[in-house]
């Protein structure tokens, strides 16, 4: 019985790690589904921006780690879907 909760809980892990590498490599890796360098580092950029983000949100540096440690899948898509309005972007000038 032992063993069995166990196998869940492997599987768990790594269909959840599939599950946000799909969502990751659909929203970050273009049209063609697979991650290049630059999108790549796109990833990575926003990645290190949310966490510091969580960062400087968190009242302790326990609290960071469990937020980092819980973050999944369905965290990243209410990130993505969420209603807020959308930060104004500066106008770049064209020459």
């Amino acid at each position: 019985m032992v063993m069995l909760a166990l196998l869940n809980q492997l599987l768990g892990v790594v269909d959840a790690r599939f599950t946000q590498q799909r969502l990751l490599t659909f929203v970050f890796g273009g049209a063609d589904g697979i991650m290049d360098t630059q999108e790549s580092r796109k990833l990575r950029v926003w990645q290190s921006m949310l966490c510091l983000e969580v960062w400087k949100t968190s009242s302790s540096p326990q609290q960071f780690g469990a937020y980092m440690l819980s973050y999944s899948d369905y965290d990243f898509q209410r990130l993505m879907l969420s209603e807020h309005k959308p930060l104004p972007t500066p106008e770049l000038k064209k020459e």
